[in-house]
């Protein structure tokens, strides 16, 4: 499986207007996402919905 390996994705200030595009990310085992700046993250929703997926979403950016 491509990816499989992938520890940390930021995908800040992308655009991503729904939070639902990044649920295929829960089948990377241990990923870590940023999304700060997206459209999405406006609202409150999204963030128990992400969890509940077992998607960790980052406050601040790693770095590398």
């Amino acid at each position: 499986m491509p990816l499989t390996g992938l520890e940390y994705l930021n995908v800040a200030n992308n655009l991503i207007s729904d939070y639902r595009k990044l649920l295929p990310l829960q089948l990377i085992d241990s990923l870590e996402i940023y999304v700060a700046g997206n459209p999405f993250v406006d609202g409150e929703v999204w963030k128990n919905k992400i969890k509940s997926y077992g998607i960790k979403v980052l406050k601040e950016p790693k770095l590398l």
